[in-house]
């Protein structure tokens, strides 16, 4: 039997035909990563690769569409690094060697080569991507599912909750769901990026090429990629010519013959096609120039650390570039609003022969204060500084004063800084002139904040709102009801109903209005021209009053007989904490609440005998409004800090792997070990 075809698959290829979950990476080990994505197949990852921390994430992968290799890809392209099958099937993840590892003469070259120089580049602008919690809820899925159903997600999500089924599992990307009719809803990270530019070719007409999608580029190796792309694209002359194949791979750097120049040039395999016969044929494509940059050139920010005080700086040793994150100190907080004392209950008045009753108006019960608004947090300014000298000095900024508490009627506002910029100076050994200055001057305040990766950290962030206080609670009402018999003058019946509580600010509750109010008082009038005496029962006080709006920091207080029935007074609020976190904003004060109202005045009398009397006018004031809650001051802006990132020099031996006696050493294929 003879077969006319033979199809087989690498452990790279079998990689096209799964999954892989991606997700938010905070740290992990690029081994770690790297095999979960290969899951069951044998993977080696060089020993200065596996430790290196990634930061990012990854989408989804799901062929056909995408697939466990494209988020490979992603990892190898963060690292800088490539990937080979060994002839057993076990994947290799190493560097690519800056050493000659063959060639390609001119007797191994056939005929038709070409050679073409690519558009020259201007720079280069590599996105830097960042994924920190904080965003806002979204509805992910809706509707009836089966169980084991898997969700996707088309960004990034935390915080799953489930409603009429349940989560099996779940990943930032998915969700797997259990059988049900209902909802998923998460919450989105919040994803800030930011440009990394690199001069390419100066002075050429403007070309900026992007690269934008890589979202395992963070800042602990934006810099190291964009190195690594600019001299990529530094390098414009490209071969094109088939040649008799050895040992060579895509990657390699050969010393290749040039059909032109006819010479020997260094040259890297940028892509190869091999045609198999009694000879194998490789069509390749060789990069005139390239080197592929070295674990030692590389410029990982694997360290950092974090400046809180002013002063001199000395960096570790070996470090050859910083990047410094400058941040100023914190806006103060706006103070809170006082509240609004309620007012009086109005007069209540009759006229009377006989019988009768009258209420006054209820008073108005005080609005709560405003809250404060949380300040802005310090400007924050990012520098990449090539050579800084062995010592660097920061000088921090202060944050601005929090703004007092206030009447409704004023504005609260934050005493203006002295110094609120964040200074760095490089070479501090060399006279003023020479040293490079830097300053938070130059950045800006975000409404998220500055997030540290490493340590997992926002600084610079907004502070946060008050709260406001609670209104006053409303009076109570009453009215007289008919008397059941005029001739005899019963008293007219006084019903009222209960004073509203006051409102709530946080977790504090507002006064409770009072049930009822009663006030007696009997009086005798006596009348010598028309009848001998005369005894008069009148009645007087107010309605129930309002209870006291409560303040974050105090409940709301509630009417007192102690003083006649007068509103409930407001909550004082409490003083927010203070901005601890460097460079954040000062929290604004809160409002303090509202006074109850007073209760209307209401009067009732009783003439006591069956012929008229005098007129005689009976009145009965209010009570009186529940005092204001105090708002509270907002406080200071936290000073800024300095984040310094570094990268150090490694002394790395690097190579084909030789033998004692000097010989290099090839695997099964005759391929050169390079460490």
């Amino acid at each position: 039997m003879i077969l006319d075809s033979l199809t087989a698959a690498s452990a790279i290829g079998l990689l096209t035909e799964r999954n892989h979950p991606g997700g938010i990476y905070t740290g992990q080990t690029a081994e770690s990563v790297i095999k979960d994505i290969c899951g069951d197949l044998p993977v080696l990852v060089k020993s200065n690769l596996k430790d290196i921390p990634l930061y990012g994430w990854l989408p989804y992968a799901k062929p056909p569409k995408s697939s466990a290799r494209d988020n490979l890809c992603q990892v190898l392209f963060a690292l800088g690094a490539t990937v080979r099958a060994d002839a057993d099937g076990v994947l290799r993840v190493f560097i690519l060697w800056d050493g000659a590892s063959g060639a390609a003469p001119e007797e191994r070259i056939y005929e038709g080569a070409s050679v073409e120089y690519e558009g020259a580049v201007s720079a280069l602008a590599v996105t830097e991507h960042q994924y920190m919690q904080g965003g806002e809820e979204a509805a992910l899925f809706e509707g009836t599912a089966s169980n084991g159903d898997v969700v996707e997600f088309p960004e990034p999500m935390y915080d799953l909750k489930a409603a009429g089924f349940r989560l099996l599992s779940h990943g930032d990307n998915h969700a797997v769901l259990s059988a049900g009719t209902g909802t998923l809803t998460g919450r989105k990270y919040i994803h800030s990026t930011r440009q990394v530019i690199r001069s390419v070719w100066p002075g050429v007409p403007e070309n900026v090429k992007s690269i934008t999608d890589p979202t395992l580029v963070s800042l602990t190796n934006s810099n190291a990629a964009a190195t690594r792309l600019a001299a990529y694209y530094k390098c414009r002359e490209v071969i094109e010519n088939g040649v008799a194949l050895k040992q060579q791979d895509a990657g390699d750097l050969l010393r290749a013959y040039h059909p032109y120049d006819r010479e020997t040039v260094s040259a890297c395999v940028e892509s190869m096609d091999v045609n198999g016969s009694g000879i194998l044929k490789a069509n390749m494509k060789l990069l005139v120039g390239y080197e592929p940059p070295q674990p030692d050139t590389t410029e990982f920010f694997s360290s950092f650390i974090v400046v809180t005080k002013s002063g001199t700086v000395t960096l570790p040793e070996g470090t050859v570039r910083i990047r410094a994150v400058l941040i100023g100190g914190g806006e103060g907080g706006e103070g809170g609003t006082h509240g609004t004392a309620g007012t009086a209950g109005g007069l209540a008045s009759i006229t009377r022969t006989r019988a009768g009753g009258s209420v006054g108006k209820a008073g108005e019960p005080g609005k709560g204060g405003a809250a404060g608004k949380g300040g802005k947090g310090g400007n924050i300014a990012i520098f990449d500084i090539d050579d800084p000298g062995t010592k660097i000095q920061i000088k921090l900024g202060s944050g601005t004063q929090g703004g007092p508490a206030h009447p409704p009627d004023s504005v609260s506002s934050p005493s203006p800084p002295t110094n609120p910029h964040t200074y760095l100076y490089t070479h501090v050994d060399l006279p003023l002139d020479q040293r490079g200055v830097y300053s938070s001057a130059s950045g800006s305040p975000s409404d998220t904040g500055y997030y540290e990766p490493m340590e997992r950290k926002t600084y610079a962030r907004p502070g946060a709102d008050g709260i406001d206080g609670g209104d006053g609670g409303e009076a109570g009402s009453g009215s007289f009801s008919t008397p059941s018999d005029e001739v005899l003058g019963i008293i007219y019946r006084l019903t009222t109903t209960p004073g509203k509580a006051g409102g709530d600010a946080a977790s504090y509750s507002g006064g409770k209005g009072a049930e009822s109010y009663f006030e007696a008082k009997y009086t005798v009038y006596e009348d010598t021209y028309y009848y001998p005496t005369a005894e008069t029962r009148v009645s007087a006080g107010s309605v129930p009053s309002g209870g006291g709006g409560a303040a974050n920091g105090e409940n709301g207080g509630s009417p007192s007989s102690a003083v006649k029935n007068a509103g409930g007074k407001g909550g004082d609020a409490a003083a927010p904490a203070p901005s601890t976190v460097p460079g954040s904003g000062g929290n604004g004060g809160n409002g303090g609440g509202g006074g109850g109202a007073g209760g209307a005045g209401y009067v009732g009398a009783n003439q006591g005998n069956q012929n008229p009397g005098p007129e005689v006018t009976e009145s009965s004031a209010g009570a009186a409004g529940g005092a204001r809650g105090e708002g509270s001051d907002g406080t200071n802006g936290a000073s800024g800090c300095a984040i310094i990132y570094y990268s150090q020099a490694k002394t790395m031996q690097r190579g084909a792997l030789m033998d004692s006696k000097g010989r290099f050493v090839l695997d099964a294929l005759g391929r050169l070990i390079v460490f």
